[in-house]
């Protein structure tokens, strides 16, 4: 296996929890210039089961629609709340740092202690370098001697 891609997306989730400050390229449209707009449904609950399906791969519990749909009649129609509140969720900085870092999604069980972990305080480094110093990183970025 070509380290580069690894040691790429180490560099992305070190972005990502501040470890590394640089300018990053952004562009408000894709290459070729077509803009495609997404559906977003009109009931609550649709729309926030559509929000955690796109950023999280999975429905909400009802907790966390309950949440989320008071947080929306609370707030008006801050809909774009819904989706920064994901992305800036535990659960989404351990899913990318999972995909990043060893190249497939937490078990249930790897998501439940980390999230577990930066619920009670620990620092989202610990998270990254705990995956970085993780036997399957290791035997998945480093050369195999011949």
């Amino acid at each position: 296996m070509n380290p580069r891609p690894i040691l790429c997306a180490s560099a992305i989730v070190l972005f990502a929890v501040g470890g590394v400050r640089a300018e990053v390229p952004w562009h408000p449209y894709p290459p070729g210039g077509e803009v495609k707009s997404l559906p977003s449904p009109r009931d609550p609950g649709d729309f926030i089961t559509e929000a955690y399906r796109r950023v999280l791969g999975r429905d909400p519990g009802p907790a966390e629609e309950d949440r989320w749909t008071r947080r929306l009649e609370a707030d008006g129609a801050a809909r774009d709340g819904v989706f920064l509140g994901l992305l800036e969720s535990h659960e989404f900085f351990i899913r990318q740092c999972f995909l990043a870092l060893l190249g497939r999604p937490p078990g249930k069980g790897e998501l439940r202690l980390r999230r577990e972990f930066l619920q009670g305080g620990g620092d989202r480094r610990d998270v990254v370098r705990n995956l970085l110093e993780s036997e399957e990183y290791r035997s998945a970025a480093l050369p195999r001697s011949r």
